[in-house]
Order: structure tokens, then C-alpha cells, then sequence
């Protein structure tokens, strides 16, 4: 469980999330609008989950930095400009690994408050399909719910 949050950034308003679902032109789920309230980003020191990521040979990881509003290259809105093109639709990354893998989390009605991890060595072969509702290889769920993903984390030196 996340309990420990080091260089968070400024601290956000109610009005600057809400700018942020407007350029994004989608809702943030309650429990990530609270934690962007409470921290606005940071560096966890309990930064370990542990998942089902047998398709592509993983089996959890570690966050680097949770991203936040105004905190330079850790902001959401720069991380959308640069792989935006490259995750399906409704999909915002979140929080990035020491790797330079993503997490994500779904705003798509069909899996809302979902969490994924986006591994970029991966490569897809089958593109995002609405039709088919398939998620790229490169992409695993982790979680049911932001807030259950916050839970799962753990020190990894305890």
C-alpha cells in the first residue's frame, strides 16, 4: 500500500483537473482525480506491483515516477504528446517504470478505472480494433481500479 510519496509536485485545484479532462476530452476516475489532488505526481517509496503478465513474459514492476500537472517531463499532458499515438484511445498513461514502460489507466466505458501496463519493447502485431475490443500485446491488465493499484504496491526492500 502506498504510503510514502517523495518530490510530489504543486499542488493541483479542482479547476486545473478539470482544464486537464478538457484537453484530454474525457473524465478521470474519482479515485485518480483525488490522488492528483492529494500528491500531483511523485516518486513512491513502496514503487512494486506484482502482476499477470504472462503474455508478454513479465510478472510485475516497479514505478519510477507518477506523473502529475506541471512537473516538466513527468507531466500527463507531455507524456500524451509522446506516445499518445501509440496506446489505444481512452488510455492515459499515469506512472512510468525505470525501464521506460507506462502505466495506464482506462477511461473507456467498457474497462473505466482499469489499469494496464504498456511494456515498449513489445511489439504489436495486431493493431487497437473497436470492433474486436482486443488490446495491443503490448498491453496487460494490472488492476480493477486505481485505487485497488495503489493498494498493491509494496517497498520491495521490506
Amino acid at each position: 500500500m502506498l504510503k510514502t510519496m517523495n518530490d510530489v509536485g504543486p499542488k493541483l485545484s479542482e479547476f486545473e483537473l478539470d482544464s486537464l479532462e478538457k484537453k484530454l476530452k474525457t473524465r478521470l476516475p474519482k479515485d485518480y482525480r483525488d490522488f492528483l489532488l492529494q500528491f500531483n505526481g511523485g516518486e513512491p517509496q513502496e514503487d512494486t506491483i506484482d502482476f499477470d503478465g504472462d503474455k508478454i513474459n513479465i510478472s510485475g514492476a516497479s514505478i519510477g515516477y507518477f506523473y502529475g500537472l506541471g512537473t516538466g517531463s513527468e507531466d500527463i499532458q507531455v507524456c500524451m504528446e509522446l506516445i499518445g499515438d501509440i496506446i489505444p484511445d481512452g488510455l492515459i498513461p499515469f506512472a512510468d517504470t525505470p525501464e521506460g514502460n507506462y502505466f495506464l489507466i482506462s477511461t473507456r466505458s467498457d474497462s473505466e478505472n482499469y489499469i494496464y501496463y504498456k511494456d515498449h519493447e513489445v511489439e504489436d502485431t495486431v493493431d487497437f480494433s473497436e470492433q474486436n475490443n482486443k488490446l495491443p500485446e503490448s498491453i496487460v491488465k494490472v488492476s480493477s481500479s486505481f485505487s485497488d493499484f495503489i493498494n498493491q504496491l509494496y517497498d520491495l526492500n521490506d
